[in-house]
């Protein structure tokens, strides 16, 4: 400048620009810096920090106790933020949500829905059921409904009057069909089946029984039976029919004139007898339990319709097995071939629908309570920094609790992550102009330096005696 007063302004001949913060045309970043890079990157300051997990920049995360940033913790079921003030029976449901019933399905209310035990109803007697769906409305239905003892389905209707004479010696249900002889030369016809009849044994209607009737019709008044008057060889008659012989006899049974009959201990004109069960010239020898079955004909066996080996075609009553242990049950068919099955076949005590398979060792992660057989599912902690998680229904896990994988836990590992050069904890390292920092406001350079009166970094200024 002619007659101008020389370099006398900051930046020599002229003061440093608007908007500038040096003679060099920097400008103030956004941590004030004159002519920094600003924050750098990863940072969410000029003071190097970093949001934490809740976005808070150089916050400390989520506050111990709480499960998220919102300020929530987990309920009983570990649900964060959930609702469930308690599970107190560790089943992973909230015990507003339980549903009590019964829960074992071979119960007549049996409740597929139930997630709480209650009481369980069965049938008992041989001849009870269940009834209803698996909602837990099922009862116990008895199919015994007069409580003989005999199954509504395996009734047999008939008489059971063992003087009657259509008795029928299997009825086990009385239909009130007995029929009896009232006449006394009436007798009964067939066997014990239900199908015998009244037999009348005066077929000529005179009164005398037909086996005591010496005449079937009426007497002439020769005294003939049923003869044709005195007109005949033998004065009144000739042989009257029906007779042999003039003398009035007849022929007996056998066939013989003037015979005796069948003789005394016989059943027949041919010398037979009564076999063991009443029948004439039968060939049973003996009936020795008086069943009406011959002993050649007896088939041995149970006949208790509870038992496993019950034989529905035994006549004759030999041993009975039964189930014992409440994990027993029976096999096979009425015909005495049944034995009886132990569900409970690793023994202990758990029948084999009942059991739970699962860890059993309480110190496992994955320890369930309620598991009856070990199915070698256990997993355990290893590490300094694993836990478990979840309850014991089962369900837990290892939790690795060294997040960063620096052998150090994270409740006491200051630094999640790791360390740069310039001991920032997931710091940039030394990415700025003097290493691990910008030159500080003021400075002109990293060895503390400021630019003198002339603009020169560390200079002395304007020498003594120039202007």
């Amino acid at each position: 400048s002619c007659n101008g007063p020389g370099a006398i302004y900051e930046c020599g001949c002229s003061d440093i620009p608007e908007g500038d913060c040096d003679c060099d045309g920097n400008i103030l970043d956004e941590c004030g810096t004159c002519g920094g890079s600003g924050i750098p990157e990863g940072d969410c300051d000029c003071d190097g920090n970093v949001l934490d997990e809740c976005g808070t920049c150089g916050g400390s995360g989520i506050p111990e106790g709480d499960c998220d940033c919102d300020g929530n913790q987990l309920d009983a079921l570990g649900v964060c933020g959930g609702d469930c003030e308690a599970d107190t029976d560790g089943d992973g449901i909230c015990n507003d949500d339980e549903v009590p019933g019964c829960q074992d399905d071979t119960a007549c209310n049996y409740n597929i829905f139930a997630t709480d035990s209650e009481f369980c109803i069965y049938p008992e007697g041989i001849c009870e059921t269940c009834s209803g769906q698996n909602d837990g409305t099922g009862t116990v239905v008895n199919n015994d409904s007069d409580g003989d003892g005999v199954c509504d389905q395996d009734e047999v209707p008939g008489c059971q009057d063992d003087t009657a004479c259509n008795y029928n010696v299997i009825a086990t249900d009385s239909d009130n069909s007995c029929i009896y002889t009232e006449g006394i030369c009436e007798t009964c016809s067939g066997e014990n089946d239900g199908t015998g009849t009244v037999v009348n044994n005066d077929g000529d209607g005179d009164g005398i029984c037909d086996d005591v009737d010496d005449c079937f019709g009426s007497y002439d008044e020769c005294g003939s039976c049923n003869g044709p008057g005195a007109i005949y060889e033998c004065g009144c008659s000739d042989i009257p029919e029906g007779d042999c012989d003039c003398d009035g006899n007849v022929l007996d049974e056998c066939g013989t004139c003037g015979g005796a009959g069948i003789p005394e201990g016989d059943c027949d004109c041919n010398g037979n007898q009564l076999d063991a069960l009443g029948v004439c010239g039968g060939d049973c020898e003996a009936d020795t339990d008086g069943d009406g079955i011959c002993n050649d004909d007896e088939v041995p066996g149970c006949q208790d319709d509870t038992a496993c080996n019950y034989n529905i075609f035994a006549t004759d009553s030999e041993f009975c097995i039964y189930p014992e242990g409440i994990c027993e049950t029976c096999s096979g068919q009425n015909d005495g071939t049944g034995t009886v099955v132990n569900n409970d076949s690793d023994g202990d005590g758990v029948c084999d629908q009942d059991e739970v398979p699962g860890c059993q060792d309480d110190t496992a992660c994955n320890y369930n309570v309620i598991a009856t057989d070990s199915d070698n599912s256990c997993i355990y902690t290893e590490g300094i920094c694993e836990t478990c998680s979840g309850e014991n229904d089962g369900t837990g896990t290892v939790v690795n609790n060294d997040g960063d994988g620096d052998g150090i836990c994270d409740d006491v590992d200051d630094c999640f992550g790791s360390y740069d050069e310039c001991g920032s904890c997931n710091g940039p390292g030394a990415i700025y102009e003097c290493g691990c920092s910008d030159i500080p406001e003021g400075d002109c350079d990293c060895d503390g330096n400021i630019l003198d009166e002339c603009g020169t970094c560390g200079g002395s200024g304007i020498p003594e005696g120039d202007c």
